[in-house]
């Protein structure tokens, strides 16, 4: 990928969400019940265990590993997402707010079991961003990178996929480098499991969701507008009783490093 278009993407990723964040918390969808019991199995995933959550958002998947009983160290850059997650997730005794960056998380080295990343891989440098990970793993600790992509399986999903294109506002960059960084998790030995989600929306909930993607107009866009109409049309012809099934393919890549990750 081209380092430009490649800095173009993630230069703004700790103000892009700024104005997105009660549309990203309300419509974003969750993460799989069997996330907890597939890293259960495969990492050997236990509530005594300390999660790092780099990029941890609105913190959806920081409350997934909390009600696992896990400590979580929730690595967040953007104030306002940083904030929704500390409000969010007030009462949870093990839940720790951290200030930072997913390069530079400033956690202990050694300190944590498992580095989860939901949603925000393609934010991050991927090499400065894993060898801190390794930093701050214990001996044979895991590594796990969640990313959902839209299904385009149906009539409907293939046509939204088309018109959510035809409005992006970064030309493209992420799509690239979202394969870009799909070939350096495999060159790195990472192994994946896709796991299915799809829920029922309504207008409101289809709206909702279209504007929370960094990739849309921003709410306040008079590009919004027009995305919105045209979100609405396409509901119309394909709602069935006021609603519409939306699927994303859920990618867990995971991979343990070793002692040598780690020195």
């Amino acid at each position: 990928m081209d380092p430009l278009a490649r800095t173009n993407v993630v230069k703004d990723a700790t103000t892009r969400f700024s104005c997105r964040v009660d549309l990203y918390v309300k419509h974003r969808p969750g993460y799989p019940p069997a996330l907890i019991d597939f890293l259960a199995d495969v990492c050997n995933l236990r509530p005594a265990h300390v999660v790092a959550d780099v990029g941890s958002g609105a913190g959806a998947l920081a409350e997934v590993f909390l009600r696992n009983g896990n400590a979580v160290y929730a690595i967040e850059p953007n104030p306002e997402m940083r904030a929704a997650a500390e409000h969010a997730l007030r009462g949870y005794s093990r839940f720790r707010s951290v200030d930072a960056v997913g390069e530079r998380t400033t956690l202990p080295e050694r300190s944590v079991d498992l580095v989860a990343v939901g949603r925000a891989f393609h934010w991050l440098e991927p090499d400065t961003a894993l060898a801190e990970f390794a930093r701050i793993l214990k001996p044979e600790g895991w590594v796990v990178i969640i990313a959902f992509r839209r299904n385009t399986a149906s009539p409907f999903l293939a046509e939204y996929e088309k018109l959510l294109s035809s409005f992006r506002t970064d030309r493209g960059r992420m799509r690239q480098r979202r394969r870009a960084l799909d070939q350096f998790l495999a060159a790195n030995a990472f192994k994946t499991q896709t796991l299915p989600e799809e829920r029922w929306l309504g207008r409101e909930g289809l709206q909702g969701l279209t504007l929370s993607y960094s990739t849309s107009p921003a709410p306040d866009d008079p590009q919004a507008v027009s995305l919105l109409d045209a979100v609405d049309a396409l509901f119309q012809k394909h709602q069935r009783g006021g609603e519409v099934l939306v699927g994303h393919d859920v990618t867990i890549y995971h991979k343990q490093l070793g002692l040598s990750d780690n020195r």
